[in-house]
């Protein structure tokens, strides 16, 4: 991958990050998670789609999705040969850990 190819990669990820970033806080969660499920398939090994992601899901009451986003993640990840760093793994633990009742 070019410098040029890199600089692409970086600015859309974080153009989308300050995007989600700006529907949650209005209360958007729901065409949040739409969108971060498009931003995961075009960038799939953008770990910080499928931490926000995982989040997303958590904060709707959607606990199993959030764990299948991380296993999503974690089998992604795999094929390029790496893992999920720590903070995807402290996001996952504390969802599995997570004992509040899903939204209605």
């Amino acid at each position: 991958m070019n410098s040029f190819q890199k600089l692409l990669r970086s600015t859309f990820r974080h153009l989308v990050t300050r995007f989600m970033n700006h529907l949650r806080a209005n209360g958007e969660d729901e065409e949040a998670i739409r969108l971060y499920e498009k931003a995961v398939e075009v960038e799939g090994t953008a770990e910080e789609f499928y931490q926000n992601l995982m989040e997303c899901y958590r904060d709707f009451g959607q606990r199993e999705e959030a764990i299948a986003t991380y296993h999503r993640c974690e089998e992604m990840l795999a094929i390029s040969g790496s893992e999920p760093c720590p903070i995807t793994r402290e996001i996952y633990q504390n969802i599995l850990l997570d004992t509040r009742p899903a939204c209605a």
